[in-house]
């Protein structure tokens, strides 16, 4: 087996690294979402889409300003009445470029959910070309939160009497103390996840048991025959 290169990342960061360019992918992919549905309200229409079935109501756009559709009602209200509005040009110029944006915003989301899907494939398939490294850093996980979990039973057990004489001694001298007796229920819920849940089948020896047996290697078959052979 030939040793890891210093500078080669663990599978596990690896998938790190993936996952982060993931979440920035998945951030992008909503500021752009944000910006499409900005550009529809200004527009002044329901928010239509591949992923849309039921469109909405348009909604008033989020700055307060008036969408595209009131511009153009207000400008046809005050030429009817000849007054003064606002050139119909510029109210259509800026509708296309909100369909420009909405154009670009729906080509980014694309790219997005694509970048995204394949660094979700990629990820997974790290995981199950690299499964025996990350059960054994699974394993080393448990053992971790094995001892972690003996030391917090072991401080509940050095706190029961400290606390117990606390409250005794402010009681002895005629002072009130608020007690709460949950130290108890505590230490049986620590327990209880000590018991059951550190490992798969609530125990290493049945995680042991449990796992399919592989074939032995060459030393392993000698280790086992008789010693005159």
């Amino acid at each position: 087996m030939t040793a890891r290169k210093k500078d080669e990342p663990t599978p596990g960061e690896q998938i790190e690294a993936l996952e982060r360019l993931r979440s920035m992918k998945e951030t992008e992919k909503d500021a752009a979402q944000i910006a499409l549905s900005g550009a529809f309200d200004l527009l002044g229409v329901a928010e239509g889409g591949p992923n849309i079935n039921h469109p909405g109501p348009p909604r008033p756009p989020a700055d307060g300003s008036r969408s595209i559709v009131e511009r153009l009602k207000a400008a046809k209200h005050m030429e009817e009445l000849g007054r003064d509005h606002e050139p119909f040009e510029e109210i259509r110029a800026a509708a296309d470029e909100l369909h420009n944006i909405i154009a670009a915003c729906r080509e980014t989301i694309e790219a997005k959910a694509d970048a995204i899907g394949t660094l979700t494939d990629e990820v997974a398939q790290l995981r199950a070309e690299h499964r025996d490294h990350f059960i054994a850093c699974n394993e080393q996980g448990s053992r971790a939160g094995e001892a972690i979990l003996d030391e917090v039973l072991a401080a509940i057990d050095a706190a029961k009497p400290v606390v117990a004489g606390m409250w005794d001694g402010w009681s002895r001298v005629g002072i009130r103390i608020s007690r709460n007796d949950e130290l108890d229920n505590a230490r049986r819920v620590v327990e209880n996840i000590r018991r059951e849940c550190c490992w798969p089948g609530r125990s290493e020896a049945a995680y042991r048991g449990s796992q399919p047996k592989t074939s032995l290697s060459v030393p392993e078959v000698r280790e086992q025959l008789p010693a005159a052979i």
